[in-house]
């Protein structure tokens, strides 16, 4: 797997991936750029699985992006990024983007390391 991220000035992420379904190969790659997102998966390259786009992955996508502020520590300093402690091990990091506030709760264990992220779920669900 192949990934690129920058930052929120300019967000991109784009991931390629190779893995395999009951021993077949699927191939394709998950995409955020220039204010769209699209998912694009297929068997052997050429059947598609998946062919997906649209405001709710857009959304999901840019909830990752929000959620990976934990890989980029400086970025934790940048003016979009507001901070709300909710007791002594979990806070929560307000980021602005694309006209909306993403919530990306961070908790760390006793010794002080991080334990989890956690972020609000996009999906369309009984679609």
């Amino acid at each position: 797997m192949d990934s690129k991220i920058s930052w929120l000035k300019s967000p991109m992420i784009d991931t390629a991936e190779k893995t395999s379904l009951f021993g077949l190969p699927v191939i394709g790659f998950d995409r955020l750029n220039d204010g769209t997102a699209e998912m694009r998966h297929s068997l052997f390259g050429y059947i598609p699985l998946v062919n997906v786009s649209g405001l709710d992955l857009f959304q999901s996508a840019v909830g990752r992006l929000v959620s990976e502020l934990v890989f980029v520590p400086a970025a934790a300093l940048d003016p979009s990024v507001t901070w709300q402690p909710i007791n002594d091990r979990t806070v929560i990091a307000a980021v602005a983007h694309a006209g909306q506030t993403h919530d990306v709760q961070l908790t760390k264990n006793p010794p002080g390391a991080l334990a989890s992220v956690t972020v609000p779920r996009w999906a369309k669900i009984g679609k």
